[in-house]
């Protein structure tokens, strides 16, 4: 009987390894041990930010450049930089703007031009260059970059003036019926104003649009008041130019008075 369940246990152990063996050799086991495919000759991939190549000048002129309401003020012989944001006009007057960055810069050949004004700020790298003789600006965040012309501002800003203005001829076609007018800007020390008129002498009524206390804010180099529509979605931008005053009134759909053009100053 000993001899009997010995056998049998023997079977039994013979049985379980050679399960154990044909598991171990099975096609799953092998697939999972398969190492992945290697590229024998792999590319390496571009850099982006290649190590720049210093300059020790560049063509781009010292003085004020300006993107929007934010102002680089390039001093060339030092090799500084002072960014400031301004809010309005008179913050720019009085020099109380919101500070940026004020530190040194690099002259460098980069990967967006061959002569760069170059500093770093808030883990972006920004570069100040000429493309085709106007100021431009590159931001990179290494993986991406934006860019944007600059405005380089002279020493005299055109300053608003009180006073009447009116365009020239407009023209509109409301359920196919054409109809002209004159857009009229009145601005005071505390008021602008839009008014219609259907001649280029005389306004009447209320106006369009008003805005008591406009802030004479100051964008690419020039001044510009906003005076808004009701809604507040839309607005009547008026600018002064060096040579002129421009205004552009928008709206949603044709038909609403949306116009743009040069003003004259009447009265």
């Amino acid at each position: 009987m000993k001899k009997l369940i010995v056998c049998i246990l023997i079977f039994a152990i013979s049985i379980v390894a050679f399960v154990a063996c044909d598991t171990k050799d099975s096609p799953e086991h092998v697939l999972q041990t398969i190492e992945p495919v290697i590229d024998p000759n792999p590319q390496p991939s571009p850099d982006p930010n290649p190590a720049p190549v210093y300059l020790d000048d560049v063509a781009l002129e010292g003085g004020k450049y300006m993107v929007g309401d934010v102002v680089y003020t390039f001093h060339k012989g030092s090799k500084q930089i002072e960014v400031m944001q301004y809010e309005s006009y008179a913050e720019y007057k009085s020099q109380r703007g919101a500070t940026w960055y004020v530190g040194a810069v690099k002259y460098i050949k980069s990967v967006y031009a061959d002569e760069c004004v170059n500093f770093e700020y808030q883990n972006k790298d920004y570069y100040l260059t000429l493309e085709n003789d106007k100021p431009k600006l590159y931001i990179s965040t290494g993986s991406s970059y934006t860019s944007t012309f600059m405005t380089k501002i002279g020493d005299t800003i055109a300053e608003p003036e009180n006073g009447t203005y009116v365009s020239a001829k407009q023209e509109q076609t409301v359920n196919s019926i054409k109809e002209e007018f004159y857009v009229f800007i009145v601005i005071t020390d505390t008021k602008a104003s839009l008014y219609v008129s259907d001649n280029n002498t005389t306004y009447d009524g209320e106006p369009l649009h008003t805005i008591d206390n406009y802030v004479e804010e100051f964008v690419n180099g020039y001044v510009r008041i906003k005076i808004p529509h009701q809604n507040g979605s839309y607005t009547c931008n008026v600018t002064f130019l060096q040579d002129s005053v421009r205004f552009t009134n928008s709206y949603e759909t044709k038909g609403d008075y949306s116009c743009s053009g040069t003003l004259t100053k009447i009265a």
